[in-house]
């Protein structure tokens, strides 16, 4: 519901416009966890959100965002698969139930695209990458409910660096 309102937003803004494209990315991305929910074969797939302000590793951030969800050049969107799962049984001894491997998308300069800056113009680059990932509800213990509701919470976000290759 918020990410329509930001769509919405745009569409008022001199500057931006509505985008269809975005808009579907919203509703498709919130019906994922539902559509999980109802297809077992996806629940061996998770989404997940990282954010390291880029200029922690030598990149620019976006000039003057307003809030953590506006600095897109610091942000990478993850698909994270449970290798496990979905391996064969005879081989399943061999990877650990804690492990995934993902791939990630995000974006770098991308409020540097106007000409007018001069010196300082960059195309956006778009940056895809292959990583591993940890699943946190297979590597920490079981608990109580409000433990086992953190485990979970945490598996919405990559928050522990992992081995990545990125193009």
């Amino acid at each position: 519901l918020y990410q329509t309102y930001v769509e919405v937003e745009y569409g008022y803004g001199a500057q931006w416009g509505f985008s269809p494209t975005d808009f579907a990315g919203d509703f498709l991305g919130a019906t994922y966890f539902i559509t999980q929910h109802y297809v077992p074969a996806l629940e061996d797939f998770n989404l997940k959100w990282q954010y390291m302000p880029a200029d922690w590793v030598g990149e620019r951030s976006v000039r003057h965002p307003t809030a953590v969800v506006d600095d897109y050049n610091s942000s990478t969107f993850w698909l994270s698969a449970n290798v496990h799962n979905l391996l064969p049984e005879n081989l399943k001894p061999y990877w650990p139930s804690w492990l995934n491997l993902a791939i990630g998308y995000g974006v770098r300069d991308i409020s540097y695209d106007d000409a007018t800056l001069g010196p300082d113009f960059q195309l956006p680059k778009r940056r895809f990458i292959i990583g591993l990932d940890y699943d946190f509800v297979r590597l920490m213990p079981d608990g109580p409910n409000f433990w086992n509701w953190v485990r979970q919470g945490m598996n919405w976000f990559k928050i522990i660096p992992a081995p990545a290759i990125s193009f």
